[in-house]
């Protein structure tokens, strides 16, 4: 889809260019494992992030499962597309990381691998190691999203967040 986008653009005369589709696109999965990281101690990180990239532009805020939480709900996925085109400027619903979150703790007991705490947020080594498990026993479908239904987040913003 984002090199379509990025075809889109280009085929108009415009600039696009899509990090996470690139062959400049990385990714630390454990600490050490990337040549191309300087920092050996990282992991769990990336040099482009979706999710953020759909919270800077508006589209909704964090919670503690990490998902990003939108207008329609916390179970999405998102693409990007930098270019060089003006778009007009729309206004935020929020201020901060959190404002959508209520801090009410579903995502916490919906998670088999107990990786989501108050106090930590989400663990991605605990979810890492469970999901490797999933995906023995399911392949090649798999998946968890567990943290992201039957929440009160799971289809919008949850009415004691709602601005």
């Amino acid at each position: 889809m984002n090199h379509f986008i990025e075809e889109w653009f280009e085929k108009r005369g415009l600039k696009a260019f899509s990090p996470y589709a690139s062959d400049r696109f990385r990714y630390v999965f454990e600490p050490g494992t990337a040549d191309n990281i300087e920092n050996k101690k990282l992991s769990f990180t990336s040099n482009w992030s979706e999710r953020h990239v759909a919270y800077i532009s508006g589209m909704g805020t964090f919670g503690l499962s990490k998902g990003l939480i939108t207008k329609r709900g916390v179970s999405g996925r998102y693409g990007s597309v930098i270019t060089n085109v003006d778009f007009p400027i729309t206004k935020r619903d929020y201020e901060g990381l959190y404002d959508y979150c209520t801090m009410c703790g579903k995502c916490i007991e919906q998670c088999p691998a107990n990786a989501i705490s108050f106090e930590n947020g989400k663990d991605h080594h605990k979810c890492s190691s469970y999901f490797d498990t999933v995906r023995i026993k399911y392949a090649p479908r798999f998946g968890c999203g567990k943290c992201q239904v039957t929440t009160p987040c799971e289809r919008g913003i949850p009415t004691k967040a709602k601005k």
